[in-house]
């Protein structure tokens, strides 16, 4: 078991490590420096992405409506050869 002084001089030691934590500002600018720097690259990766996944939305989109476009033509190209073939 531990004694009276331990206890009290474990107590001191965690004390003094607390105040000195909350009196270095160095230790805190250099902490919200790296969340910063971190939350940054985080942004910047997901903008890369999110420019990547429109890139490859819009690729898709125009051979859609080229395809489209190329079915409506195929289309109206049949109904006027049938018309022709009627008036013969």
């Amino acid at each position: 078991m531990s004694t009276v002084d331990d206890v009290r001089g474990r107590q001191l030691r965690n004390s003094i490590k607390k105040v000195r934590k909350e009196f270095n500002p160095g230790q805190k600018k250099e902490k919200k420096k790296k969340k910063k720097k971190k939350a940054e690259e985080e942004e910047q990766e997901k903008e890369e992405e999110d420019r990547k996944k429109k890139k490859k939305k819009k690729k898709k989109n125009s051979n859609n409506c080229n395809n489209n476009n190329n079915k409506n033509k195929n289309k109206k190209s049949k109904k006027k050869k049938k018309k022709k073939r009627k008036k013969k």
